[in-house]
């Protein structure tokens, strides 16, 4: 088998094309007929307090379940928000009932499962940005989420859902 090998130009104008190039039928990034839009996150890395719920209270007050509901959504898995929900519920009980056994070995079970989930947030802002077209890297997307968490996870959820308002549409955990 022969294959073709692209020249560096070619790679460059295959960029601006696949960057510049959105179509106007593109529901992942729709466009006014003519007009070039590079695709981007919904709203601003502190936009939060633009949807105060449920991009903010959300990630402040129930991250997990937050967190199970957009990996729900973004692998299109049933019942995997049940089960990351259970997951950490689990892991969480069984860390404090340790705790007086080997306080080691439960702080090794609690940080784990947090460990975890942070990850698995780095993972769902990473699979939006790939969704949506959106410049970016793993990279950057694992050092946002690690040390910035609510925002990360906040823009992710607005991105993800597209929602405008309070409540626009928030999906649990059984209708994805």
């Amino acid at each position: 088998m022969e294959e073709k090998l692209i020249t560096n130009k070619e790679k460059e104008s295959i960029k601006e094309i696949s960057k510049t190039e959105v179509q106007t039928n593109d529901l992942e990034n729709p466009s006014i007929e003519g007009e070039i839009i590079e695709p981007k996150w919904k709203d601003d890395f502190c936009g939060c307090f633009n949807n105060i719920y449920p991009s903010m209270l959300c990630t402040i007050g129930t991250p997990i379940i937050y967190i199970s509901q957009m990996h729900q959504k973004i692998t299109n898995r049933p019942n995997t928000c049940r089960r990351n929900i259970m997951l950490f519920v689990i892991f969480n009980l069984i860390g404090m009932s340790v705790y007086y056994k080997s306080k080691f070995i439960s702080n090794l079970i609690l940080y784990s499962i947090n460990i975890y989930f942070l990850a698995l947030a780095s993972h769902i802002r990473t699979k939006t940005r790939e969704k949506y077209n959106i410049p970016g890297s793993v990279c950057e997307d694992a050092c946002l989420t690690a040390v910035l968490t609510p925002c990360a996870i906040a823009q992710t959820g607005r991105t993800l859902y597209q929602y405008d308002k309070i409540c626009d549409e928030q999906k649990s955990c059984t209708s994805g």
